[in-house]
């Protein structure tokens, strides 16, 4: 049922170390999943989704273990649960917090707000507006990124024409303020998955997004790329050569990163979880959901949640997954970058409601 990956270099799979698993500090039990972001000299954040708001706790390069949780943003009405929760991502040491309020029947909410720390996290401003149109970013599903050519950009579903979801991005020099609104991708059948979170990571200076399309009634992953210093987005090309056509929305949203000129893009299409490489065909990694992407330089490292609720890790050359840890969901990926480069990968402990990371190396 498992095959090996595509991108591994010549040769059996070197022996890896054990992951370091760590429990992240946090003051409270969490709302939502964590969300990590690695800065290049190898420093962790994480995003600590609690009741009140969202804290942050930070752990210096190498380091095993977290020190106290700074208050981030202390505000009760934000979107949280499942993927729908807050993102964060680093530039040196400017690090953004994007969260989507809840919408309320009097009208209010359903915006994209950004918060900015220019201190690696210590201290933290006040929210900014991404999202251009009040309420349309209410079905609370985005992604942030810090890319190469040293823009934020943040991705998420919107239905501000009230007539389906489109795919809308936005963009920030420096976190400090964000630009006006574009449009990433409509789709010729009026709306791509209406509940599928998206994905964006760096991509040559610019950035490529992974989104669930609705296509002749195929809830298929696609992709398309934003050139470095750019806000257009280019073409949508579909991920692997198989289709789901599938009556609903499967609230599965996709990962995405890229190797070389190749975009690798993972999701779930029924019970499995794909991986694909550029045009070639997916490969079918086995049952589970929820995959989550790094791309180092000995190939692509998958992580996900198998059928026993287990978050497992299917290293290049592999040839079975090796899981982490047991009653795991949500998993969230980063790659820390710097010479020691490795893996990282937060996830919510289903049975504490607490964050929990594992160092890869």
């Amino acid at each position: 049922m498992l095959v090996l990956l595509a991108l591994t270099t010549p040769g059996a799979a070197k022996d890896a170390a054990p992951p370091v698993v760590v429990d992240v500090p946090s003051a409270e039990p969490l709302v939502a999943p964590p969300r990590v972001a690695a800065g290049a000299d190898g420093r962790l954040l994480v995003a600590l989704p609690l009741a009140g708001g969202v804290d942050v706790a930070a752990a210096s390069a190498g380091a095993a273990s977290f020190g106290d949780p700074v208050h981030a943003v202390r505000r009760a009405d934000l979107i949280c649960g499942g993927r729908r929760g807050p993102r964060i991502a680093v530039a040196g040491k400017v690090v953004v917090l994007a969260a989507i309020t809840r919408r309320e029947k009097k009208g209010e909410g359903g915006d994209l707000l950004a918060w900015r720390s220019p201190d690696s996290g210590a201290t933290w401003g006040d929210a900014v507006r991404v999202s251009d149109v009040p309420g349309a970013a209410e079905e609370g599903l985005f992604d942030l990124a810090a890319l190469a050519d040293g823009r934020f950009a943040a991705v998420w579903l919107d239905d501000r024409t009230g007539k389906g979801k489109r795919l809308r991005a936005d963009f920030s020099e420096g976190g400090a303020t964000w630009g006006e609104d574009v449009l990433a991708y409509e789709s010729p059948d009026g709306s791509v998955c209406e509940c599928c979170s998206p994905a964006i990571a760096p991509a040559g200076g610019g950035a490529v997004v992974a989104f669930r399309n609705s296509v002749d009634g195929d809830r298929d992953v696609w992709t398309t790329r934003v050139a470095a210093g750019k806000t257009k987005f280019g073409a949508a090309a579909k991920s692997g050569t198989g289709s789901w056509k599938f009556s609903a929305c499967p609230m599965a949203g996709p990962a995405v990163g890229v190797s070389g000129a190749d975009v690798v893009s993972a999701w779930r299409r029924e019970r499995d979880v794909f991986l694909a490489v550029g045009g070639a065909r997916e490969r079918d990694l086995g049952e589970g959901t929820e995959p989550q992407l790094v791309v180092l330089d000995d190939g692509v490292h998958a992580f996900w949640i198998a059928s026993d609720s287990s978050l497992v890790h299917l290293a290049p050359g592999a040839r079975s997954p090796a899981e982490i840890a047991k009653a795991a969901s949500f998993p969230c990926a980063a790659d820390p970058g710097g010479a020691d480069r490795g893996s990282v990968v937060a996830w919510l402990d289903t049975a504490t409601r607490r964050a929990r990371l594992a160092i890869l190396r």
